[in-house]
């Protein structure tokens, strides 16, 4: 997940430099868009999280969480 999120990233800085896009939001209403985008997202993200693991075993939720917190990450990529 890790390294399609960095593709994803690039991808569209490229697609957005190509287009003339500024990467600088310059007004209120833009930053208030993408703050509510940003938290909305992120709501709905740990909402469907918690959902899934009420409906998982234990087992499959707890090694879930594990590889999904950060300083677990490194000790399981090392592994492979």
């Amino acid at each position: 997940m890790t390294w399609s999120g960095f593709a994803a990233c690039f991808s569209l800085l490229v697609l957005t430099l190509l287009s003339g896009e500024s990467l600088h939001v310059g007004s209120l209403p833009g930053w208030l868009s993408l703050i509510v985008l940003t938290l909305v997202s992120h709501i709905l993200d740990q909402s469907f999280i918690t959902f899934a693991l009420a409906h998982a075993h234990t087992a499959f939720s707890s090694v879930g969480l594990l590889l999904q917190a950060g300083p677990c990450r490194p000790t399981h990529l090392g592994s492979i």
